[in-house]
C-alpha cells in the first residue's frame, strides 16, 4: 500500500504556510498552493493558454527499449505535453504524466500490473485505456499511440529478436466507457444516502454498469457534491475559488438521470420496509439503498466544528481573520 504522501518526505514537505509559500517538494522544486491549484485547473482545461514545464526526453524521437527496464517508468514529453512512458514486459504504454484529480506527478507513483497509482491520493489509472479505476480521480488520463520498431534505423535487428526502440506518436481519442447492456433482475430504484465523493462515485458506477432504474442521491448539503479534501487546503487558504470544488457540474446529474436532492436530511432508514424517512417528515421508498457508515466523532474539550461544505469553510476564513489561534484536524474522507 502506498504511504500517505504527507508522511513521505521524498514527495512532499508540509508545513503551515501562506498561499504563496512553498510547501510541496516534488524532488525537483517547491510548489505553492497557488501553483498546485494552477496545475489542477490546467489539467481540467481551465488554463489551456499556459504551457506546463516539460522535462525528460522528447518521446517522439527513438527511445531505446533497453533504456526502460520491465516495470519502470520514464518521464518525457510529446507535442508539448508531459507524457509518462511505462513498460510491462514487451509492451510499452504512453499516458499523461499528470493525475486528473490534483495534478500530481504520476512518474513518482507506483506501477502495479498494468496500472499506475498516484503518489498523493492513490488514484489508479489503466495504462491500456487511461481510465480512472479508483477514487478519488473521476476522469481518465490522456493516452498516446506507441509504435515499436526493430531499431532506430529500422534495420539490422534480426526478426527473431525483441524490438529495439519505441516512438510515441499521435494522441488517441479520449477513452469512454462502453455503455453496458441493461441487465435483468436489477432493482428498479436505488437511494444513495450521502452527497460526498463516495455517494457521487456510487451513482456514476451504477450508470456505467448499465443500471437504467431510478437513482436518487440524498445530500444534507445545500451545494453540489464537492472535493472535500480541498476545503481544508486551497479553499481554506483562499486560493481555490468555489468553481474548482464541485466534483461534477449540475448538468452531469441531469444528463445521467440522477435525481440529486440537496438540503435533504435523513432521519431514519427502515431496511425491513425499504423506506427512507426524512427529517422534515417526508419519506421515499426504494428497492436498494447505499449509505456510508456513521463516522466517529471527535471528542474535544474545546468548541469544534466540522468542515464539510464551501459555506462552512467561508465562515471559517472570515472568523480566522479575527482569531488568534485555530486548530485544524483532518480525518479520512
Amino acid at each position: 500500500m502506498l504511504r500517505d504522501s504527507v508522511e513521505d518526505s521524498s514527495l512532499q514537505r508540509l508545513r503551515i504556510a501562506r498561499a504563496d509559500e512553498p510547501i510541496f517538494d516534488l524532488g525537483h522544486r517547491l510548489l505553492s498552493w497557488s501553483e498546485l491549484l494552477d496545475r489542477r485547473q490546467r489539467q481540467q482545461g481551465r488554463m489551456s493558454d499556459e504551457k506546463p514545464t516539460l522535462r525528460g526526453p522528447d518521446l517522439t524521437q527513438a527511445i531505446e527499449l533497453s533504456s526502460i527496464s520491465d516495470g519502470a517508468m520514464l518521464l518525457g514529453h510529446c507535442h508539448g505535453e508531459p507524457v509518462l512512458l511505462a513498460r510491462r514486459g514487451t509492451e510499452v504504454f504512453a499516458i499523461s504524466a499528470i493525475c486528473t484529480h490534483y495534478g500530481a506527478p504520476l512518474e513518482q507513483g507506483l506501477l502495479v500490473g498494468d496500472t499506475v497509482r498516484c503518489p498523493w491520493h492513490h488514484a489508479c489509472f489503466s495504462l491500456r485505456t487511461g481510465a480512472a479505476l479508483r477514487a478519488p480521480a473521476l476522469d481518465p488520463v490522456s493516452r498516446w499511440r506507441v509504435e515499436a520498431v526493430r531499431d532506430v534505423a529500422r534495420q539490422f535487428t534480426p526478426v527473431d529478436e525483441p524490438v529495439g526502440a519505441v516512438f510515441v506518436r499521435e494522441k488517441l481519442k479520449p477513452w469512454e466507457r462502453q455503455q453496458q447492456p441493461p441487465q435483468v433482475d436489477l432493482p428498479k430504484s436505488v437511494i444513495i444516502v450521502g452527497g460526498g465523493a463516495a455517494g457521487n462515485a456510487a451513482a456514476e458506477a451504477l450508470r456505467q454498469e448499465g443500471h437504467t432504474g431510478d437513482i436518487t442521491m440524498l445530500s444534507a448539503d445545500e451545494t453540489l457534491p464537492c472535493d472535500r479534501p480541498n476545503l481544508s487546503k486551497g479553499y481554506l487558504a483562499g486560493t481555490a475559488p468555489d468553481a474548482t470544488n464541485p466534483l461534477r457540474p449540475a448538468e452531469f446529474y441531469t444528463k445521467h438521470d440522477i435525481d440529486l436532492k440537496l438540503g435533504t436530511r435523513v432521519a431514519a432508514i427502515d431496511t425491513a420496509g425499504r423506506r427512507v424517512q426524512f427529517a422534515d417528515g417526508g419519506h421515499r421508498d426504494y428497492d436498494r439503498s447505499c449509505s456510508r457508515p456513521v463516522p466517529s466523532r471527535c471528542v474535544s474539550t474545546f468548541p469544534a466544528r466540522t468542515c464539510r461544505t464551501c459555506a462552512t469553510c467561508g465562515r471559517w476564513r472570515t472568523a480566522a481573520r479575527s482569531s488568534r489561534r485555530r486548530l485544524l484536524q483532518r480525518a479520512p474522507w
